[in-house]
């Protein structure tokens, strides 16, 4: 009586889990010619990987900073 919804639990939830975590380690597109490569944790790293941008707030002539009206620098836009 169960084997149908174990049979469907299996290949609508287990099955698709087990596959995204195979094709996570690999360069696999939608629509694209090119072969899939392996590339390994490499998705991860680019995934988790934080660039910081620092903006140095702007200056006047004598090396001060510019405030705004609240006291806070003001910044390039």
């Amino acid at each position: 009586m169960a084997s149908p919804a174990i049979l469907l639990i299996v290949m609508f939830l287990i099955l698709p889990f087990f596959m995204a975590f195979g094709l996570a380690f690999t360069n696999q597109r939608l629509v694209s010619p090119n072969p899939t490569e392996f590339v390994g944790i490499r998705n991860f790293e680019r995934m988790l990987g934080l660039n910081v941008l620092l903006v140095q707030p702007e200056r006047n002539d004598q090396g001060s900073l510019i405030l705004d009206q609240q006291g806070q620098p003001t910044y390039p836009r």
